[in-house]
């Protein structure tokens, strides 16, 4: 369980494909999330209105500091902060059933909530419109011998390139590290999950 401040991404990425490969439909019950698995089901709380919603995650996200959660616009509107745009809440990973079909009886499984401690995790130290920024800082890190990829994905006001820094299988080694890059000057940096590597 993690409270922070949730945003929502709509109509500039509508149609266009998510980190899991799907398409992303504004009005569809999904999120974006740094580091919890694609495919866990959250239950997010607006703790300023008590609003709850159940949402997806199938996407990675926000890219932004202090920010924990991209809703969908219909998992904003759900919350009551479409309008507003930012909203402080709670996320919370849930079980969810799985229908079991024997003959003609429908029996719902429940799936126990895994553990999301381990799996590919980075630590993001920057992110730059401009390419030869990212590259700057890319071989500035890299004398300190680290494990370092520039990352580009397009958001609703263009280009960012991504500076990710270290590959953690362990997500309490990956957030000592975060401490770690905050202490040294990147106090925007957060943990960000790897996928497909």
């Amino acid at each position: 369980m993690e409270d922070g401040l949730a945003s929502w991404y709509g109509p500039d990425f509508n149609g266009k494909p998510t980190s899991c490969g799907e398409l992303y439909n504004m009005w569809a019950d999904t999120a974006a999330h740094k580091t919890l698995p694609l495919g866990t089901y959250v239950k997010v709380m607006n703790l300023e209105n008590g609003k709850c919603t159940i949402l997806r995650i199938n996407d990675r996200g926000p890219f932004v500091s202090g920010r924990i959660i991209d809703l969908s616009a219909k998992g904003a509107e759900d919350l009551g902060c479409r309008r507003k745009g930012l909203a402080k809440v709670r996320v919370e990973a849930v079980q969810y059933a799985t229908a079991q079909v024997v003959g003609n009886a429908t029996y719902w499984k429940v799936d126990p909530v895994p553990s999301f401690r381990y799996g590919k995790f980075a630590v993001q130290i920057g992110a730059f419109r401009d390419q030869a920024n990212a590259y700057r800082l890319k071989e500035k890190m890299a004398r300190q011998n680290l494990e370092i990829r520039i990352t580009d994905k397009p958001v609703r006001n263009g280009l960012w390139y991504r500076v990710q820094v270290g590959s953690y299988q362990d997500l309490v080694v990956a957030k000592a590290e975060l401490e770690r890059f905050r202490a040294n000057g990147f106090p925007d940096a957060f943990v960000i999950a790897i996928e497909g590597q």
